[in-house]
């Protein structure tokens, strides 16, 4: 999938540069705590997948570089985007840039998506920084939206 400045390739578990983004971020502390166990994740979004943009993960390319990882999933009635940068990446905004382009191609692809949310640790003020700069705005301690424009 192409966004303007990100590529996105479905994640392969048999791909090894899509395996060490994963690995990276499980291993890395504030990423293990945000994100969780992300291969279980994508063992879940597999399980749900649709043909579609919905219950999907993929690896997103900057620059050909494998920068991070986003997916979409629909659960507890809500669209939920998660989404991490691997560490050599961090500060440089691209979380909220990958963030903002990745739910701009969702409203755009899916007419029956209203509203994107990020459940976000409220100790993580990184997260919720990149969540303003990307257009989410805070609906609770700990849900973001976006809603359709």
């Amino acid at each position: 999938m192409k966004l303007d400045n990100f590529h996105l390739e479905e994640y392969d578990m048999t791909s090894p540069i899509h395996k060490t983004v994963v690995i990276e971020l499980e291993n890395d502390r504030d990423g293990k705590y945000y994100l969780g166990n992300l291969e279980y994740q994508i063992e879940e979004i597999n399980k749900l997948r649709e043909n579609d943009i919905i219950n999907q993960a993929y690896i997103a390319f900057y620059n050909e570089e494998a920068v991070g990882y986003i997916s979409l999933i629909y659960k507890e009635n809500r669209y939920e985007i998660s989404y991490g940068i691997r560490p050599k990446y961090r500060g440089e905004h691209l979380g909220a840039l990958l963030l903002q382009e990745f739910s701009e191609k969702v409203f755009e692809d899916n007419n029956k998506i209203n509203e994107l949310a990020l459940m976000i640790c409220n100790q993580n003020t990184s997260s919720k920084k990149t969540a303003s700069l990307a257009g989410y705005r805070k609906e609770t301690s700990t849900k973001h939206i976006q809603k359709r424009l």
